[in-house]
């Protein structure tokens, strides 16, 4: 049997959220698309998920709470992966 390859402990990208995410497609105009790309750093569903979580108490940003407590792993430039 071969070391390489194959499903093992830890192996894989780590999640980012608790839960998986769902595609979804949305129709937005330029202007709101411009205005989530901005707010998420060039990321679109980034942008959208924070505004929203500006909006509430009840959004736990979980990648940030997981990067905080060293759940998820440094990437190759030495910065945590996944945090927002």
């Amino acid at each position: 049997m071969s070391p390489r390859g194959g499903k093992r402990e830890g192996a894989g990208k780590p999640a980012q959220f608790e839960k998986p995410m769902k595609r979804k497609e949305v129709m937005l105009d330029e202007e709101t698309i411009a205005f989530y790309l901005e707010y998420g750093e060039g990321n679109l569903s980034k942008g959208i998920r924070q505004y929203w979580r500006s909006l509430t108490k009840h959004a736990p940003d979980v990648a940030k709470a997981a990067a905080q407590k060293g759940v998820l792993h440094k990437n190759r430039s030495g910065k945590r992966a996944g945090v927002a």
